[in-house]
């Protein structure tokens, strides 16, 4: 008799195991159904808005070695779109997470976003409630600092070509 109860006891734990990883599995199935028609809908939304699309749900392969041991994971983006001349990451958010950025761990996620996909800003889209949040992130005057380089690698080129210039023309005149 106790071995009856034993054997019941077991194959009640193998169900229950069995129905909550089945359950769970739905549940996460169904969130991700969720979040591609979010994304698909900001695509409209997008598109409405004229943006371009560049890409949807692009991903990242990050590795991260620490004490010798590499861990690998990846990052995706929503979208990646393009309107006059820059790009944007967009960010989808529904439900009831919202747009809502002003957590510290939702600024850390969009500071990675940032500097894996290196956008001129980032947008935060509330399919739910079609509101856009736009997203600039300058770290430490980073943005002024390329803006300087960028400046100055200008200048030498126009440099270098008025030199290239000035010395073609001194060669078909004077024959040097």
């Amino acid at each position: 008799m106790s071995d009856l109860i034993i054997l019941g006891l077991i194959m009640a734990t193998v169900l229950f195991y069995n129905i909550g990883n089945r359950w769970r599995r739905r549940r996460v199935s169904l969130r991700i159904a969720a979040a591609r028609k979010a994304v698909q809908k900001a695509v409209e939304i997008l598109a409405e808005q004229g943006f371009k699309i560049i890409d949807v749900e692009k991903a990242v392969h990050v590795t991260t070695g620490i004490d010798g041991r590499l861990y690998r994971y990846t990052v995706t983006a929503d979208v990646i779109c393009k309107k006059r001349g820059k790009t944007y990451l967009v960010e989808v958010r529904s439900g009831k997470k919202g747009s809502r950025v002003t957590s510290v761990r939702a600024q850390r996620e969009l500071l990675g976003h940032y500097l894996l996909f290196g956008p001129a800003g980032i947008i935060i889209l509330d399919v739910d409630s079609d509101k856009m949040r736009e997203i600039r992130i300058a770290v430490d005057g980073t943005a002024a600092r390329w803006r300087r380089v960028a400046a100055s690698l200008g200048y030498m080129l126009i440099g270098a070509l008025l030199l290239w210039v000035t010395i073609n023309i001194l060669r078909f005149r004077w024959g040097i």
